[in-house]
């Protein structure tokens, strides 16, 4: 009798384990990924094309993908030009530029930009000894139009390079849902 009710015990508690595990994967988001590419010579070359890849896996999840670069403290310029190229599982193709602020006051003129159109500013810098850590949102919210591994490729997208970068990289991120 002792060893019929050890065993319906035993069932009970393998059920409610399993139960339990079931309910905490249903429940997991999705990891960020981080990639980073260091660049030989601190430079992005004009001839330069960064590749990355973006998981978007879920159509009903909502994701945001972030830009970081490690620089010098002192940069050449106010802004770089970057020219942006995501590439659809299916190889439709959307291609942009944008411009990402740089240095004390073009980041100060763009947060104050963004805080007078009611938006979180979309920036972090974090001064280390052998650098400025920056890190832009590119994109959030977005909603796949196709479900799986979207290519980014990044490139310079001015007339000489980049220099003063040591790192670039692309952060892709589940947003909660709330």
């Amino acid at each position: 009798m002792g060893n019929l009710l050890r065993t319906k015990r035993n069932k009970r508690i393998g059920i409610l384990c399993v139960g339990v595990l079931l309910a905490a994967l249903s429940c997991k988001q999705p990891l960020p990924t981080h990639q980073l590419q260091v660049l030989p010579g601190h430079c992005l070359k004009t001839t330069d094309t960064l590749h990355f890849s973006a998981p978007l896996l879920e159509e009903s999840t909502q994701y945001r993908i972030a830009i970081t670069a490690r620089t010098d403290h002192r940069l050449a310029d106010p802004f770089w030009s970057l020219r942006i190229r995501a590439t659809a599982p299916s190889g439709q193709r959307y291609e942009e530029t944008i411009e990402l602020p740089l240095d004390a006051n073009s980041i100060d003129a763009y947060r104050h930009q963004c805080l007078k159109n009611g938006q979180e500013p979309a920036i972090t810098v974090i001064t280390t000894r052998s650098g400025n850590d920056l890190t832009w949102l590119y994109r959030a919210g977005i909603q796949p139009i196709e479900t799986g591994l979207w290519e980014i490729a990044i490139y310079c997208n001015t007339q000489e390079p980049i220099s003063g970068l040591h790192c670039l990289g692309l952060i892709c991120t589940a947003e909660q849902n709330e």
